[in-house]
C-alpha cells in the first residue's frame, strides 16, 4: 500500500517503528522499538518467522497492543494482541481481518475491518464527530489520543478531521 515508514508512539518514551525498503530488486524489513516486552516479542517472532508486519497498534498500558503479519509471498496472515485486551477485544478480532485497530485512552479501543465495518470500546468516551465519520465514510487511516478518548485523528473518504 506504499507505506514505508510506520511510527507507533507510547507512553514517555515508548515507540515501535518499521521501515519497509525497496531497492527495486529486493524487498526487506527493519524493526526498531523502545518498548516493554510483548510487543517487541511479537516483532521478533514475525521477523525470526518471515512475516512482514503489516498493522501494528500500541495502548497506554504495555499489554494493550496488536500486531499483524503475513509472509512475503502472502500467505500466514495472522494477528496476535496483548494480554490485557478485554472480551470484547477478543470477540471483535475473531470476526473479519482488521484494516485498521487503535487503542486510545482509559481502555477505549476501536477496530475497522475491510468492508469498513466497525466496533469499539469506550464508545461513551468517543467523540461524537469520529463515530458520525465512522458511521458515514469510508475510513483509511484513524489516530486515537493515548491521553484523552475524544482527541483524535481521521482520514476518510470526507476528507481530514
Amino acid at each position: 500500500e506504499g507505506s514505508r515508514v510506520n511510527v507507533l508512539l507510547g507512553d514517555d518514551d515508548e515507540y515501535v517503528l518499521t521501515l519497509n525498503w525497496d531497492d527495486g530488486t529486493t524487498e526487506w524489513q527493519e524493526m526498531d522499538w523502545n518498548s516493554p516486552g510483548p510487543i517487541a516479542r511479537q516483532l521478533v517472532n514475525c521477523s525470526q518467522k518471515g512475516r512482514w508486519v503489516t498493522h501494528m497498534a500500541l495502548g497506554s498500558d504495555p499489554d494493550w497492543w496488536y500486531v499483524r503479519g503475513v509472509k512475503e509471498d502472502g500467505t500466514g496472515d495472522h494477528w496476535w494482541w496483548g494480554d490485557a485486551c478485554d472480551e470484547d477485544f477478543a470477540s471483535a478480532m475473531s470476526e473479519d481481518q482488521k484494516k485498521i485497530v487503535v487503542f486510545g485512552a482509559d481502555g477505549a479501543w476501536v477496530t475497522i475491518d475491510e468492508d469498513d465495518d466497525w466496533y469499539s470500546h469506550g464508545s461513551t468516551t468517543l467523540h461524537k464527530e469520529l463515530i458520525k465519520r465512522m458511521k458515514k465514510g469510508k475510513v483509511e487511516k484513524l489516530c486515537l489520543s493515548l491521553e484523552s478518548s475524544r482527541a483524535f485523528w481521521i482520514k476518510d473518504d470526507n476528507g481530514m478531521y
